[in-house]
């Protein structure tokens, strides 16, 4: 794959108000977007979340695998306007003009020669716009004194997950053009993008802390507890579901043996135990959710899975929090789940907003009264009652993913993770938890690492998808879709490890694959995968630990070095969110086609959509 440097974008929308104030009730009034299995019109909402779309949209589509883009400047016109040129890499899908969608309309750059195109057929898309260059070169001024000050001479570039290189930043004034120049992440990832401050997912006005004998233990239902988020996406007054059912019920799942993609899911009794030792209502004698046993790790900020939006309207993003449970004592257990929530932001001014307010979020003490009020005005854009419109129950949650080892360990010492994942479904006239295939990751006969007997089955698909699976654009389908055929997604995820002798993580390989990074990039979008040797992780990229102790991360987040666990002289770099906070800037610094002044803003932006914003529409 060619390495893409990010370019600091602008963007496009349609300036609705409904995208522009966060944690209102008109925030959340958005309509749900259509699921159609085929390239949908630019005009339409591209459904979400990305992953979910079939491989030949992800290859079509300009809002997930949009032209990529080298380089971007303005040049002076005779009447001090600016002609801004972008160059594109060749690309069999473009043709002699390029239509973006700008937030006053469609834009449309030429590459024939003609208006303001100073050559045709030469890779460099020309617009001449009613800008002033001065006032462009004015902006870039600006960002080269800033980067000069901050030190900021490269810039991260990333090639998907992987951390290729740094491109040198020419930060002198060139006369008669203006640079635009590539995003650096200028935040604090842990204030901005994965936030795990005790002050933030301990604070007392917001969280509660279970165990007997605190003396300030919090706030029951506080908005970021696991009570308050359940009774949420029950939505109980617009469905009638009781959000204590939701949950016995959906704790039910381990209970029994569940059917998913038409390959059985075995149970896993020991989530009895859970069952019974859960406090319950004095009352009802129902589960209480109030003092459900869990403790908050992380909030966590996926813009990053944005779509595109200089080609039409788009979504994507995703809010999380990461939830760890705890046994009867309160010491933390290795059971992990994670609320995983659509964001109701499809414009690029919407997604340009949101991510300024997650980067306001860098300026405020981290767990401080102001930060905590800023960042639980963005959670409850997603996570309230009917954030998520026409989607099940009206809530915006998109699935709950759980990993653990705490319902199954072996008599040698080992233990047996397993990854499982839910969506909320209709189910009558209200709503239930179902579990459902782990995305993008096969069942585990098809995995050759311990001999599957369908190993050969893996290898013949990634083979016939090689292109795709490179580019980390594939998606794996339900069923296989040659002979045999069957099913191939999962239902669930196991690994198996063991701390004595020797620690065994999960990677995929199968005879037969013609390309080890393309085996590679399969297995890193894979659950087990990317939780396992792929990525150099443990399982679990965030940490379980005890009250007032901040979560630890993983190294493929913090930044590291992986080798191949197939081949071992070829190395990858990580550093996650790092990329996410590039991605995060890419966002920030969009003008969606409204150019702001130098007052108005510390960077230079480019006065069109973020074109270069190259989409991962990866899971996890």
């Amino acid at each position: 794959m060619v390495a893409a440097a990010a370019m600091a974008g602008a963007g496009c929308g349609d300036g609705r108000d409904d995208e522009s104030s966060f944690g209102s009730s008109a925030a959340a009034a958005v309509i749900a977007p259509p699921t159609r299995a085929i390239a949908p019109a630019a005009a339409e909402v591209l459904p979400t979340p990305l992953s979910n779309l079939p491989a030949a949209v992800k290859e079509t589509d300009f809002r997930v695998h949009p032209p990529r883009v080298k380089q971007a400047v303005a040049r002076p016109a005779s009447d001090g306007s600016a002609i801004v040129e972008v160059t594109l890499a060749p690309d069999k899908r473009l043709g002699t003009s390029l239509v973006v969608q700008g937030a006053d309309g469609s834009i449309r750059l030429r590459d024939d020669g003609r208006d303001g195109d100073a050559q045709a057929a030469d890779g460099v898309y020309s617009v001449p716009l009613p800008l002033s260059f001065a006032l462009l070169k004015r902006q870039e001024r600006v960002t080269l004194a800033r980067r000069q000050a901050l030190g900021l001479l490269t810039a991260p570039v990333y090639d998907g997950h992987a951390l290729v290189g740094q491109e040198k930043q020419v930060l002198r004034d060139v006369p008669d053009i203006v640079r635009f120049l590539f995003p650096v992440g200028s935040t604090h990832p842990n204030r901005t993008v994965l936030v795990t401050d005790t002050g933030v997912v301990e604070d007392p006005a917001r969280t509660y802390n279970p165990c007997s004998g605190v003396a300030s233990p919090g706030t029951r239902n506080g908005k970021w507890t696991f009570g308050y988020l359940m009774q949420q996406m029950a939505n109980q007054p617009a469905t009638g579901v009781d959000p204590a059912e939701l949950v016995l019920d959906w704790l039910n799942n381990w209970t029994s043996l569940q059917t998913v993609n038409g390959l059985d899911v075995s149970p896993r009794t020991a989530m009895h135990d859970l069952i019974n030792r859960w406090p319950r209502d004095p009352v009802t004698h129902k589960l209480d959710l109030g003092r459900a046993p869990v403790k908050l790790l992380a909030i966590v900020n996926r813009i990053d899975l944005a779509a595109n939006v200089s080609y039409g309207m788009a979504g994507g993003a995703e809010g999380r929090f990461v939830f760890e449970i705890l046994d009867d004592t309160c010491a933390p257990q290795q059971f992990l789940i994670i609320l995983e929530y659509g964001v109701p932001r499809t414009s690029c001014i919407g997604l340009r907003n949101w991510a300024l307010a997650w980067r306001a979020l860098d300026a405020l003490p981290l767990g401080g009264a102001g930060y905590n009020a800023a960042l639980e005005a963005l959670t409850e854009t997603f996570a309230h009652a009917g954030a998520g419109g026409a989607k099940t129950a009206g809530s915006a949650i998109n699935q709950i993913r759980t990993n653990e080892t705490m319902l199954l360990r072996n008599a040698d010492g080992g233990a047996q993770w397993e990854l499982r994942e839910f969506a909320l479904v209709p189910a009558g006239a209200g709503a239930r938890l179902a579990e459902s295939t782990v995305k993008q990751t096969p069942d585990l006969p098809f995995n050759g690492r311990d001999g599957g007997f369908r190993e050969a089955d893996l290898a013949t698909w990634i083979n016939a998808n090689q292109a795709a699976v490179l580019a980390e654009r594939h998606t794996v389908p339900a069923t296989y879709p040659f002979p045999p055929g069957g099913g191939f997604l999962g239902g669930a995820t196991p690994n198996e490890e063991m701390f004595i002798p020797q620690l065994v993580l999960d990677y995929w390989v199968a005879p037969g694959i013609a390309m080890n990074l393309a085996r590679h990039q399969f297995s890193l979008n894979t659950c087990n995968g990317c939780h396992g040797e792929e990525s150099g992780t443990r399982f679990t990229h965030v940490k379980i630990v005890p009250f007032g102790t901040a979560a630890g991360l993983s190294g493929f987040l913090t930044g590291e070095t992986v080798h191949d666990p197939v081949d071992s002289s070829t190395a990858y770099s990580f550093n996650e969110l790092g990329r996410r906070a590039v991605v995060l800037d890419h966002f920030a610094d969009s003008s969606c086609g409204r150019i702001r002044t130098v007052q108005q803003s510390a960077v230079q932006v480019l006065p069109l959509p973020p074109m270069a914003y190259q989409p991962l529409p990866s899971t996890h």
